[in-house]
């Protein structure tokens, strides 16, 4: 078995997402889809229900009353928020250890992904385009790949990229590939695949750092939302900013430099408040 099936076979050993999060996923992205049909998931949940209504009736999304039904805080929150905070409740362990080959200390690959999904939310109220649903969740799980892909980077396999970044002049993302034959990303759109999670949101994972022969949306959003985390500070690692440019999604986003600006303080505002909700 070579690197990238023996990496990739560890994804088996990870826990399944619930039930109620893997059909609430399907649901979201299906615009068929109803409030009371997606009320109907989240209500037999006891977890999920409790947790939409104490975040419909947060600082952040709380109105000028307090709501008790369920589709009623889903009409508050939407059901892509929902969604992105269920799946964030389930991956919030396993995101907060540290990551010592990508020289991420505790809770830093957490921040970056919860920043990344707020700044699906900011690109969603600024660009013209539509944003699919499920680039929240996305965004979020964007890096989910660096929770296995990190045991296999032993100090051999950091100082092999590390010279390939420093004498081949490769970028991050393609040392990973060239020393483990797969990278997070690739890693990362299988662990959403196995999860039954829609193929258009593993494939957002999957070119997160790779432009597509035909990028979508979806794609565009996710990966300008993990520039925008590494932007304000948010997870930059030993990668930092040593990624390949896109520079057209800007453009395909109908987004100016200026916009970009205002979104990054956007996150960067409201970031502390969504952590402090996952408390």
């Amino acid at each position: 078995m070579n690197l990238h099936d023996l990496i990739g076979d560890d994804i088996k050993n990870l826990r399944p997402m619930p039930a109620s999060v893997v059909r609430l996923a399907s649901l979201v992205q299906n615009p068929e889809s109803s409030i009371d049909d997606i009320a109907e998931v989240v209500k037999y949940d006891p977890v999920l229900a409790a947790n939409v209504l104490r975040w419909a009736n947060s600082a952040l999304w709380g109105g000028a009353q307090q709501v008790a039904e369920i589709k009623d805080g889903l009409i508050r929150l939407g059901p892509s928020r929902v969604l992105a905070m269920s799946v964030g409740g389930e991956v919030k362990q396993g995101l907060s250890q540290s990551f010592q080959p990508y020289g991420l200390s505790e809770s830093e690959l957490w921040r970056h992904s919860l920043a990344a999904g707020l700044a699906v939310e900011e690109i969603h109220q600024t660009s013209p385009k539509e944003v699919p649903q499920e680039a929240f969740t996305a965004a979020l799980l964007h890096d989910i790949g660096k929770v296995i892909v990190h045991r296999y980077l032993d100090a051999t396999r950091c100082n092999e990229m590390s010279v390939l970044i420093q004498d081949g002049k490769k970028t991050f993302f393609d040392a990973e590939l060239q020393v483990l034959e797969t990278t997070h990303a690739e890693i990362g759109a299988q662990i959403a695949e196995y999860w039954e999670f829609p193929g258009t949101l593993s494939d957002a994972i999957r070119y997160h750092h790779t432009e597509p022969e035909t990028p979508t949306t979806l794609m565009d959003v996710v990966y300008l939302a993990n520039l925008v985390a590494k932007f304000i500070g948010e997870g930059l690692g030993l990668e930092a900013m040593n990624m390949t440019a896109q520079g057209a999604v800007m453009q395909r986003l109908e987004l100016s430099g200026k916009n970009l600006e205002l979104i990054c303080s956007h996150v960067a505002g409201r970031l502390p408040e969504i952590i402090e909700l996952y408390q």
